[in-house]
């Protein structure tokens, strides 16, 4: 049996504030993260990071056995509340 979700009044005060769009947006990522679907298409990106910031996260993500750009996207996935 399915949990039932609960809201704060402060979530649902920001649901209230969404336009249409903004709420179908929101389900198709939904969708698109928590749906098996075939394989989704990474696109290369390019960001400019500082040389010792790269290098420290580098050296952390090595120590803690995770590659660097997996540890980034973990990051993300984790700040969007997919973690």
């Amino acid at each position: 049996m399915n949990e039932v979700q609960r809201f704060t009044r402060e979530q649902l005060d920001r649901g209230r504030a969404l336009s249409p769009l903004q709420i179908l947006r929101f389900i198709e990522d939904f969708r698109a993260l928590h749906l098996p679907r075939p394989k989704q298409k990474s696109r290369l990106i390019s960001l400019k990071l500082s040389e010792p910031l790269l290098r420290a996260f580098k050296d952390k993500s090595q120590l803690s056995g995770v590659p660097y750009q997996t540890q980034i996207k973990a990051l993300m996935r984790q700040w969007l509340g997919q973690a």
